[in-house]
């Protein structure tokens, strides 16, 4: 491959994508125009490469595209979205590409109404006090890829808050009898039944913390082969204040990133 830091990925000739065994004449899929060293734009279709191995330094899940016209004469060009998983530096007297591996930190991130941490490694976008972090690429079925990610956000709106009201009510009907953990649990199950049936429905739990009560949901988002836990944080005094975070995953992976976020659960904190 050469090296090219002007390409924002791993871009693969069509000789190169037959050799790997990758699928890239079918008609699913996505296809986008990459633009050659000519100026030029060429048709490829956008894959997720399992492993990139340079020298023994090696990176997964790395977005690349195979052209389905071959106009390469060299076999690729080794772009940025491996490159920009690690420190690299280019020693042009000895010809050398040195690579070091980035290590993932964690990132507070403090806006008007709540607090979390975040790993560095994941992209952050954040629009009207609405927290998403986006993480690698990851296949579908071979044909296509989605990004793991986590939103956060306080309910604004007057339907999410009656709801939570609502949570809050049936808390505090039963906070004081034996049980209050089971019956909070399989209330929320029974709601959650009743109001997506054509989502497949996984597990609920509830929690309670000293300042608020906690309510999970895990359920199958068929559609997209993608799992979702969503939780719900409602203040217990006071007018009712309340958050959701929620986790998507192709369900292939989920329970690979689900430490992520377990962590900005971990870490969440309310500022008001």
């Amino acid at each position: 491959l050469v090296l090219d830091t002007g390409a924002s990925s791993v871009l693969l000739s069509q000789r190169i994508g037959k050799e790997l065994g990758l699928e890239i004449g079918g008609r699913k899929g996505i296809i986008k125009k990459v633009a050659m060293a000519d100026g030029s734009e060429v048709e490829a279709r956008l894959i997720v490469l399992d492993s990139v191995d340079v020298e023994g330094i090696e990176a997964r899940n790395v977005e690349a595209a195979v052209l389905l016209k071959e106009d390469m004469q060299r076999d690729g060009l080794l772009g940025r979205s491996f490159l920009n998983k690690f420190n690299f530096q280019i020693d042009s007297l000895n010809k050398k590409l040195i690579l070091k591996r980035i290590q993932a930190q964690n990132i507070l991130e403090k806006t008007r109404y709540f607090s979390v941490t975040y790993p560095s490694d994941w992209e952050k976008s954040l629009d009207n006090e609405k927290l998403i972090i986006f993480g690698p690429a990851l296949l579908q079925e071979e044909i296509e890829f989605y990004r793991p990610y986590i939103t956060i956000e306080k309910d604004l709106e007057e339907s999410a808050l009656n709801s939570a009201k609502v949570i809050k009510e049936w808390y505090n009907h039963w906070q004081d009898s034996p049980g209050t953990k089971h019956k909070m649990s399989g209330w929320l199950e029974e709601s959650f039944r009743k109001s997506y049936p054509q989502v497949e429905f996984i597990s609920s739990n509830f929690q309670e913390k000293k300042d608020t009560i906690i309510l999970y949901t895990t359920y199958l988002f068929k559609k997209y082969n993608g799992k979702v836990c969503s939780v719900k944080i409602i203040t217990k005094e006071g007018p009712v204040k309340s958050y959701n975070l929620e986790f998507f995953c192709i369900d292939k992976y989920f329970d690979e990133y689900l430490s992520i976020f377990s962590k900005c659960l971990e870490s969440f904190t309310i500022n008001e």
